[in-house]
């Protein structure tokens, strides 16, 4: 099945500045982001210890951006107010911006407005919570749900995260960043692509084709999708906790949670931390 790839472009150029281009493409093998052309000046025999610590590096970052987007989920969506038809709180990166705009609090956006409302807890219910004395909340912040939302569980579920570094035999492009020669170092040009949760297909989010974590767009049937990952890879009481119907809520409505937050991780966290770790010059031995 074809499967959606946004390509996030970099060139670095003069040493350190940069600039970006962005376009969907559909390919058999998804990738989150791709860095195109990273150039970088190493001697001759050094082009795996420097593979090794590029993927290390872009490795470490999509895991930071996975581990905070499932802090944000317990944060915001577990515990979520029983008079609230959506939850509160915002869609953000985990590291700090740089001195030029990227990754600012600019590009947070608002959980609700990604989300449709959902329906309300049942009268039945809530008289139950309240003969047992139990939280007014949606969800049990001491339930399987609030402990098992990390950035494991989620790469057990939605798939792995992998670091791709292919040295590119060409040599540098043109306007490539140039380096003062010492007769023992060459300007290297590669090619990064990182995967990440590759089980996910845009038939499960919509908001892959789009780059737009706004576009949740699952009807009241549910998304089974997501849900069969979930229940093979992880567990029934997972999969039903994230993306199962309630039969504590009224009628038989499905209530989307985890779609913005999977969309806004592969469309915006990814691309923004590659594009911060180049820009700080911290790829640069």
């Amino acid at each position: 099945m074809a499967r959606t790839a946004l390509r996030v472009r970099f060139v670095l150029r003069n040493g350190g500045a940069f600039e970006t281009r962005s376009r969907q493409t559909i390919g058999k093998a998804f990738a989150s982001a791709v860095v195109n052309d990273l150039t970088f000046r190493a001697a001759e025999g050094q082009f795996e210890e420097i593979r090794s610590r590029i993927q290390a590096s872009f490795l470490k970052d999509a895991r930071r951006e996975l581990t905070h987007l499932a802090a944000l989920y317990r944060r915001h969506i577990i515990g979520s107010a029983r008079s609230k038809g959506r939850p509160t709180g915002m869609l953000g990166y985990a590291l700090p911006p740089s001195d030029t705009g990227v990754g600012d609090d600019d590009d947070a956006i608002a959980i609700a407005s990604t989300l449709p409302d959902w329906a309300p807890l049942s009268k039945k219910y809530l008289r139950e919570k309240g003969r047992n004395n139990w939280s007014a909340a949606r969800f049990s912040a001491r339930g399987n749900l609030a402990k098992n939302m990390r950035a494991e569980t989620l790469i057990q579920a939605f798939g792995p995260i992998r670091v791709s570094v292919r040295r590119n035999l060409r040599s540098a492009p043109p306007k490539a960043a140039t380096f003062n020669f010492d007769g023992k170092a060459k300007i290297n040009v590669a090619t990064v692509r990182v995967f990440a949760l590759t089980f996910i297909t845009p038939s499960m989010l919509p908001g892959l084709r789009s780059a737009n974590p706004f576009e949740v767009k699952i009807g009241d049937g549910g998304n089974y999708g997501l849900r069969n990952l979930m229940r093979t890879n992880v567990g029934d009481e997972f999969a039903n906790s994230v993306s199962g119907f309630s039969a504590r809520e009224t009628g038989s409505r499905y209530r989307p949670t985890i779609e913005p937050f999977l969309t806004f991780y592969l469309t915006r966290s990814i691309p923004n931390a590659l594009a911060l770790r180049i820009e700080q010059g911290r790829l640069r031995s």
